[in-house]
């Protein structure tokens, strides 16, 4: 990392917010790899960055970049990149939380201005479509939001199919055990009248099936649907109680923090 050494001529990366913010970064050579690993060209220190985060490449004066497949995310002028995007002067340059602006020319040991408060807030808010505070740019903390969301509806997609595969299982278990109750009393009626035999004296668990009785195999199944459903209700209850925990303790951070209003 380069602070405020003379470098006219090359294109720039200023840094504009964190511990960095104000120094210089000239772009030399005609691919730069931009990440957190001690063998990229262009390191920050973040825990947000990926190791190898996105890529500037240099070509006759025009100035390219790539991401590089991270987690957080690369973005230009608040939208984030999907494809080769050829920079221009002025542009506004995201790494995960690390916020730069691309100079085509270097402006040498004078830092250019830091964006203005209209600036800040309009690409936020673009970004975000929540209310930001013009006090940061820290595009991680709603990616950590949409992520959490995220978990939480695939964790209600799994508890809602527990729920429905349980209530089927336990309809069917208890119809079977319905049928084997029904099968076992008919055939003692019929052993009384025909044979003379006590009433009851059959076999009350109804035929069988593989040689397990059928009340039994209905008892079974309508129990296991009880054990799914009950699963799926727990973990519907655990994934809105989580959810409500996160989004008061997201809401209070940004107030606090001013990304929100």
């Amino acid at each position: 990392m380069v602070s405020q050494d003379d470098h006219r001529g090359l294109p720039e990366l200023m840094v504009l917010n964190g511990p960095m913010a104000n120094h210089v970064v000239p772009l030399q050579g005609p691919a730069l790899i931009v990440g957190r690993d001690f063998n990229t060209n262009v390191r920050f220190d973040s825990e947000y960055l990926s190791g190898q985060h996105a890529r500037l490449d240099l070509n006759d004066g025009h100035t390219y970049i790539s991401d590089l497949g991270s987690k957080n995310g690369t973005r230009v002028n608040a939208v984030r990149i999907e494809s080769t995007v050829e920079l221009l002067d002025g542009d506004v340059v995201d790494f995960a939380d690390i916020t730069t602006r691309y100079h085509a020319v270097s402006h040498g040991s004078l830092p250019p201005p830091s964006p203005s408060v209209h600036e800040v807030e309009m690409n936020l808010g673009a970004l975000s479509g929540e209310k930001v505070a013009v006090a940061g740019r820290d595009v991680n903390f709603f990616e950590r939001r949409d992520s959490f969301l995220r978990d939480v509806a695939s964790t209600r997609s799994k508890a809602t199919w527990l729920l429905v595969l349980g209530f089927f299982l336990f309809v069917a278990g208890f119809a079977t055990f319905v049928v084997g109750l029904y099968k076992s009393a008919e055939q003692s009626n019929r052993e009384f009248w025909s044979e003379g035999t006590s009433f009851g004296s059959g076999n009350w668990l109804g035929p069988e099936v593989g040689g397990v009785p059928i009340i039994a195999i209905g008892y079974g199944v309508a129990f296991l649907g009880i054990v799914l459903a009950t699963v799926g209700l727990v973990l519907h209850i655990v994934a809105a109680a989580r959810k409500r925990s996160f989004e008061s303790a997201w809401l209070a951070e940004g107030r606090h923090a001013g990304y929100l209003q």
